[in-house]
């Protein structure tokens, strides 16, 4: 592949060097049950125009076809042991709802935005347009969170950093718990942490957030927490 002519891989605003896409999908398959045949989410933050997004799909159905899941219940989702050795891309998705989509429904606890600025940055080059081939690839739908009050559906996914979760869990954790019984919630560190340091994970599983992103770049304390809760797996 050539630069310009395939979609590639890269960390915005920072020292990350780029690499395709379908090598870094290709290395996903080769490697991605090595150790464990649970499912493994694609968290893709999309920043490519359409013509990219279809080549983007071509090359997931392509590459990893058949093991990637495609649609999820929405009221109930599987177990990750009903999902062993799959993959689920995690991204913006076509809202087969568009009043809902645009509703901007909130309660109290929607008002902070708690971004730092790296993260507002990167968030300019979201595409305003999602492609059809690549939005049907999408098992797990990024939704924005509107409060407590106001949790998605069981198949979608709001993401929190680190300070936010904290903040949360000081206002209300009760409700913070009941809200994850409902819906999926993604927790990732600070876009400040250019170190590649980790927060405590310990906070987001009490709080009942499924998806818990670490920087595996640093052997941090935060690390080795997480490595120690799911050494079983």
């Amino acid at each position: 592949g050539k630069w310009g002519v395939e979609p590639v891989i890269t960390h915005g605003h920072t020292l990350c060097s780029k690499l395709l896409l379908s090598q870094v999908v290709s290395t996903i398959k080769e490697h991605a049950f090595t150790t464990s045949d649970y499912p493994v989410i694609l968290s893709i933050e999309m920043h490519c125009s359409v013509p990219f997004q279809i080549k983007m799909a071509k090359i997931f159905q392509e590459i990893l076809g058949p093991d990637i899941v495609t649609c999820l219940d929405e009221n109930t989702l599987p177990t990750p042991a009903d999902l062993k050795r799959k993959f689920i891309i995690k991204g913006n998705k076509l809202s087969e709802s568009p009043a809902e989509e645009d509703s901007e429904a909130k309660d109290k606890y929607a008002d902070q935005d708690d971004k730092d600025d790296a993260e507002k940055e990167q968030e300019k080059d979201v595409p305003s347009t999602i492609d059809q081939d690549w939005s049907n690839l999408v098992a797990l739908p990024t939704l924005k969170f509107r409060g407590f009050s106001l949790p998605g559906k069981a198949d979608q996914i709001s993401s929190f950093s680190e300070s936010k979760i904290d903040t949360l869990a000081k206002k209300d954790l009760l409700a913070f718990v009941n809200y994850n019984k409902k819906q999926l919630s993604r927790v990732y560190p600070s876009g400040t942490r250019v170190d590649s340091s980790n927060y405590d994970p310990s906070l987001a599983w009490a709080t009942g957030c499924q998806v818990v992103a670490l920087n595996f770049q640093t052997c941090s304390d935060g690390l080795q927490i997480n490595r120690g809760r799911f050494l079983e797996n």
